[in-house]
């Protein structure tokens, strides 16, 4: 497998964006200029390419190589090796509400993720880092028994950090509805006057219990997939 491409560190230039922005919003409570609004119009077309990178993953016979021949702005390593006996998960997220994704995971846990640049789309990823990968992996584990391989997930870190947090989502759920449920027992008993911060509060809470329940949920989910890829 010789597979290269271009990448975009989405979550820092992202984050970058929305600093700025909040940044040109405090300042226009002291400077009234239209530049303001110029800067933040310019700021994700001049910073985008800082954000881009070029990597090459390539392949030899027990060894995967991970080669930056550009790095976005803020990653460090330019050069990975992993071993092939290591790797126990491998996938690609199509973007249906973002860029598109691909991950490595080995048996430690360790997570290796590329995001596809967004421009210009002219080639199939998803296509090429799937087939290249099912073809990879399928060659080297032909003399390994599907038992052995079962037995290196189910034994494997990432798999018992999926389940363990799992356990910590459902203590977290326990007591954030534990909480609601105190909440709105205080607010039947509170005047209607005095019942604003007790709103917001519940609110709070409602919206939090529902990002860790899908949270949880995409847990599940990934644990799921990753005893039945096989």
């Amino acid at each position: 497998m010789n597979i290269k491409f271009k990448t975009i560190s989405i979550v820092h230039f992202v984050s970058a964006c929305i600093g700025f922005f909040l940044t040109m919003l405090l300042a226009g409570f002291f400077l009234k200029s239209s530049l303001l609004i110029l800067l933040v119009v310019l700021f994700p077309i001049l910073t985008y390419p800082l954000f881009r990178g070029e990597v090459l993953i390539t392949s030899s016979e027990e060894k995967l190589l991970i080669k930056w021949y550009r790095k976005p702005i803020f990653r460090k390593i330019t050069r990975e090796e992993i071993l092939i006996k290591d790797i126990i998960r491998w996938k690609y997220i199509s973007g249906n509400r973002g860029p598109d994704k691909f991950i490595i995971i080995e048996q430690n846990g360790k997570r290796h993720s590329f995001r596809p640049a967004l421009f210009p789309p002219t080639r199939d990823m998803k296509q090429e880092l799937s087939k290249g990968f099912d073809e990879m992996m399928r060659e080297f584990n032909k003399n390994t028994s599907r038992e052995k391989l079962k037995e290196k997930i189910y034994s494997s870190s990432y798999l018992h950090q999926l389940k363990l947090k799992k356990k910590k989502l459902s203590i977290l759920l326990y007591i954030l509805g534990s909480a609601g449920l105190l909440i709105l027992a205080i607010m039947f008993f509170t005047p209607e006057k005095n019942k604003d911060f007790l709103s917001i509060l519940f609110i709070f809470l409602f919206l939090f219990i529902l990002f860790s329940t899908f949270l949880r949920k995409s847990l599940k989910m990934e644990e799921k997939q990753l005893l039945t890829f096989n």
